[in-house]
Parts: C-alpha cells; structure tokens; sequence
C-alpha cells in the first residue's frame, strides 16, 4: 500500500456510482466490480469471490437503497446489524456514531470467531432518502489497505455524465430515446412527451432525478414514490417547475434489473 504522500503524487482511480450520487477513491492496483445494486472493491479479482478464502482475499462493498418514507436510522441500523451478524456467525458489539458529509449512521466492528483471522467491519448511513450499507472483510494483517478506502467514501459534489433533454430535463448517463407508443400504446398527443429507457432501477432513478432537477433549476412541488404505501400507483412521479413552465418526470419500472423506462412531460406553459 503506497504511503499517503506517495499517494498524492500519483492519479488514483475514483469509482462515482452515478444514480446514488456518491463516490469512493481506490488504490490503482485494486479491482471494482458491479454486481446488481452492489458496488464491490477488492485487493485483486479473485477477492471479488466472497467464497475466496486465499491470501489477500478483503473486499469491501457498498449497496445503496431507497427510504422513501424515512425509516428511522435506529430500525435500519438494528435490522442491518442483525442479519450481518446472522450471516457471518458473528458477534454483536457496541456500535458508534459514523458521518460522511451531512450523512449520519451507525457502524461497528463485529467479533468473528476466533479461528478465523478475519476483521468485519460494517456501517450504515442515512441521509436524503438514502441509505447505504456498507461493509468491509478483511485479513486483520490488511487492515491499513482498507482504511484510507472507508475514509475516502462521500458524497460527489458534481455526478458526471448527466445530459440534458431538448426540453432541458436531466437525464442519466446511457439513456436510450424510445417511442412513447412504445411505453404506452393508447398515448394521445406524443409530441408532448419524452421517453427513455434508462440502465438503473426505479428507486435508483428517483435519487438521481431528486438530486439533478433542482440542481438543473426545476423546483420539486410534489413527489410519489414508488414501491408504494397505495397499491395502486405502480411508478414514481415528480411534479417539477422552472421558469414558468410545468413538468412531470414519471418513473415506471420496465425490465427486472436493467433497461427501466424514464418517463418525461414536457415543459407546459403555466400562465404568468
């Protein structure tokens, strides 16, 4: 592991997770892979495998998840620390107060068993209708490799590949324009909408249109999340304005895992 005046000197490689809006630095020589909604980093490819048990075998992954209707931090934190323990025959010990950014949470280090020369470390933080669980494995002879990598996760002050529609409506990064008869065959005035098929899932799409519409000048006037208290609404909607104009940005899932449809209205003259 390069010392951290070395580490100055050389260009690191920063992994930015586009949707959720937040960011790690990692070691050049280490790995990064997505698997589904979960960001993982290893010492080396093979560590990508939890099942590897070999030298060098830490990792450290990141998974975000929507909390529309703000669950307390406390249930989240409780609910998190109990299935981790379950899951790695671990032992619950005290837990402390964690921040990055205006994010509050909980982490702790949890007891292994003692034949394995194992450190577990784990943490979740809340904030925006966010929540990110956070996790770290490692050898305890490897523990320096990981600390400058947990201290360096935050919160992206600008999210990179962010364009703009022709009716100046952020879109994510590898949006694809589809037909609006496509989404809905029975659309009358199609000229009047904006379709995309987006690589994100809808709670993920939520945070990124929450996020880049007012960083874009729209105003959020109402918001509908989805999964859904009601049943019956079976997308996300954000009701926008700026400059006069009225916009609605709906959010409906479309294939399980990838190529989720984002949904525009266009700007719709309100009247002075």
């Amino acid at each position: 592991m390069p010392s951290s005046r070395l580490l100055a000197a050389v260009e690191v490689p920063v992994f930015q997770q586009h949707f959720w809006g937040y960011e790690i630095t990692y070691p050049d020589h280490w790995v990064h892979a997505t698997h589904g909604d979960v960001e993982a980093f290893a010492l080396h490819p093979q560590a990508l495998d939890v099942a590897y048990d070999g030298p060098r075998m830490g990792y450290l992954l990141i998974r975000a998840e929507l909390n529309a209707y703000q669950m307390p931090l406390d249930t989240l934190w409780a609910e998190h620390l109990s299935r981790i323990a379950i899951m790695h025959g671990a032992k619950q010990v005290g837990s402390k107060p964690y921040f990055v950014g205006q994010s509050k949470g909980f982490a702790a280090e949890l007891m292994l068993p003692r034949r394995e020369d194992k450190r577990l470390w784990t943490a979740v933080l809340a904030a925006g209708g966010i929540v990110l669980h956070v996790l770290a494995m490692h050898r305890s002879s490897e523990a320096l490799d990981f600390q400058p990598l947990i201290s360096s996760l935050r919160y992206a002050s600008l999210v990179s590949g962010v364009t703009l529609s022709a009716r100046g409506m952020p879109l994510p990064t590898g949006s694809l324009p589809v037909e609006p008869a496509d989404v809905f065959p029975d659309i009358t005035a199609a000229d009047h909408w904006e379709t995309y098929r987006a690589s994100a899932a809808v709670d993920a799409l939520q945070i990124f249109y929450a996020r880049e519409a007012p960083a874009h000048g729209w105003e959020v006037l109402g918001y509908s999340p989805y999964p859904n208290r009601d049943p019956a609404i079976q997308h996300a909607s954000l009701v926008l304005y700026r400059d006069g104009c009225g916009a609605a940005v709906h959010l409906l899932p479309h294939d399980i895992g990838t190529g989720f449809v984002v949904l525009h209205h266009p700007a719709v003259q309100t009247g002075s």
